[in-house]
């Protein structure tokens, strides 16, 4: 029992944590400051889905200076048919993790076939209606963080829904749901 209450803990601080930081991202206008957390101390893994219309071509981690974060990635469309909408889902050790996306709000914000989401204009750029200042990770910004090495956590994306233009869908919600659960029984190290 201590362990599933553990496990519910870690996961909904570990919600909290990308919801704060995203709340944080929208606060602070003129204060929006991250560094790409290393892969030496967050893990990202994109989960091999073969039949996906959606391909990860850029996944980086931004951790607000401020304490929190959130998953910055770009996807290219590698079917035939353009997306109207998309569902990516962010899963880390313990459960925690977040489901995110893209929705069109008319064709002409449609993603088309070989072309990417988003287009960003330079590395600040998310794309997704913030512009970032992205700071060196320095000695201090490390220790204040305990950012690694060692690797603390793994966080895995995959896509879990596709809404075609046409109004077909692809989903993958049933292995989401296996590896959310498969997640939340792992402990990850104490930090």
């Amino acid at each position: 029992m201590r362990c599933k209450t553990t496990i519910g803990c870690l996961a909904l601080t570990s919600l909290l944590t990308v919801s704060y930081g995203r709340q944080k991202v929208h606060q602070e206008e003129q204060n929006r400051s991250f560094f790409i957390e290393p892969r030496e101390s967050t893990l990202p893994v994109i989960v091999n889905q073969p039949d996906c219309p959606l391909a990860f071509e850029q996944v980086r981690l931004l951790h607000y200076t401020g304490g929190g974060g959130l998953p910055d990635y770009r996807v290219s469309n590698v079917s035939s048919k353009p997306i109207a909408e998309f569902d990516v889902a962010t899963v880390g050790l313990g459960g925690g993790g977040n489901l995110g996306g893209f929705k069109a709000s008319d064709r002409s914000q449609w993603i088309m076939p070989l072309h990417s989401w988003p287009l960003l204009k330079d590395d600040s750029d998310t794309g997704q209606g913030h512009h970032v200042e992205i700071v060196p990770l320095t000695d201090a910004l490390r220790k204040q963080h305990r950012v690694g090495p060692p690797i603390r956590t793994v966080l895995f994306l995959m896509v879990v829904r596709v809404k075609f233009g046409d109004g077909t869908t692809y989903t993958d919600e049933g292995v989401y749901k296996e590896l959310r659960d498969l997640c939340e029984k792992i402990d990850p190290p104490d930090n």
